[in-house]
């Protein structure tokens, strides 16, 4: 192993049998026989194969220590030095209006779900009232598990004879898997930019800080006029991507990096004390999600998988387009890779994109500043 000043430069197994062999040339004489069926050269062999695992393990060690190259765990402890941590799954909710028989107690962890046997509880006890109560429910499992159709809910796991029936209202807020390597990266690279206060990169930086917070895009109006999207004179607005159930703690940080005499906008207002007690209202907004359609065609070699194949390049694209940032544009050329990255591509012989699923182009698509792109379908088409 060598750590030079090119970094960690790995000996590969056929470096280090190489080395071995010529080692063992000069301790027992250039006629000693070291191929792979003599007792010398296995032993050499099981030396080498050793070693170079060895090798394996230092250069993950040596590249742990890096954001841009850390994994896992080792990931996970670089990120205290910009004061985040990685999101972690969290459950679908949903609003369910309880139909039944007046003053019955709706207990908390009352159970409903789906014929197919996602369950979801609920968190609060509630009183039927003129027949009906509402109650909020969370998915009993985190994850996107708990991502189904409203109609879908519409079991009694333990029924009660003063409950007659049960009907979703309102989907809440959707579950999400563990942050992956790749997004708690891109939140590690925002979050470091801005250490300071009142300035735009720091706003952005403290509020990635805050959990299931994914991105955010600041709009400045530094003049004493109003703009043209009705934001006043000297006056900022801050959208956020993600952050559904931390609007208090949006709130607070936000307030803290706000500049004296600055006004905040936004469609959420939280109301903020501060050191003396006095209340202050931030607002904030969140943004608004811009679905973008895919439609490829591609000439497939020997190698690819079919559908297998397929499906990789779907989860490639979305997972591409779904972590760009607040205002980020899906840009066309940035995709064949990710298409390509799929073993047994030949040639992308049609790349297409859309916003409406009825007018496609081979054109970038434009996301205005309070928008998020939103991978909603991809289609792919298989030529000869």
């Amino acid at each position: 192993m060598a750590l030079t000043a090119k970094g960690f430069e790995r000996q590969s197994y056929d470096d280090i049998l190489n080395k071995e062999i010529q080692r063992a040339k000069e301790l027992f004489g250039e006629d000693i026989d070291t191929s792979e069926l003599t007792p010398l050269g296995k032993f050499i062999r099981i030396g080498a194969y050793y070693l170079a695992e060895a090798e394996e393990e230092a250069e993950y060690i040596y590249y742990s220590i890096f954001p841009n190259t850390a994994r896992g765990v080792s990931l996970d402890r670089l990120c205290v030095f910009v004061g985040i941590t990685r999101d972690p799954a969290t459950a679908s909710i949903y609003k369910i209006k309880v139909y039944g028989t007046d003053g019955y107690i709706v207990p908390m962890g009352f159970l409903v779900g789906t014929v197919s046997g996602i369950t979801f509880y609920s968190i609060e006890e509630k009183e039927i009232i003129g027949g009906e109560c509402e109650i909020t429910v969370w998915c009993t499992e985190t994850g996107t598990i708990g991502n189904v159709d409203m109609q879908d809910i519409t079991q009694i796991v333990n029924p009660v004879a003063e409950v007659k029936g049960i009907e979703c209202i309102e989907y809440v807020a959707p579950g999400a898997e563990d942050e992956t390597d790749y997004e708690l990266r891109k939140r590690f690279e925002a979050a470091r930019e801005g250490a300071g206060a009142c300035t735009e990169a720091s706003i952005k930086a403290a509020v990635m800080r805050v959990p299931t917070v994914t991105s955010v895009s600041v709009i400045v109006n530094d003049t004493l006029q109003e703009d043209g999207d009705g934001r006043p004179g000297k006056s900022f607005e801050c959208y956020i991507n993600g952050g559904d159930n931390y609007h208090e703690l949006i709130g607070e940080t936000i307030f803290e990096k706000t500049p004296i005499g600055i006004k905040t906008v936004g469609d959420v207002s939280v109301v903020i004390k501060d050191e003396f007690g006095r209340e202050h209202t931030v607002n904030f907004s969140h943004t608004t999600k811009l679905s973008v359609y895919v439609k490829l065609k591609i000439r497939t070699e020997q190698q690819y998988e079919g559908e297998n194949g397929k499906a990789a390049i779907i989860d490639n694209l979305k997972t591409f387009i779904n972590n760009l940032g607040v205002g980020e544009d899906v840009i066309l050329s940035s995709l064949y890779g990710k298409i390509h990255a799929v073993t047994g591509v030949e040639e992308v012989t049609e790349l297409l994109l859309s916003k409406d699923n009825s007018n496609y182009i081979a054109q970038n698509i434009n996301v205005e500043e309070w928008e998020v792109a939103n991978c909603t379908d991809v289609v792919v088409e298989v030529v000869s």
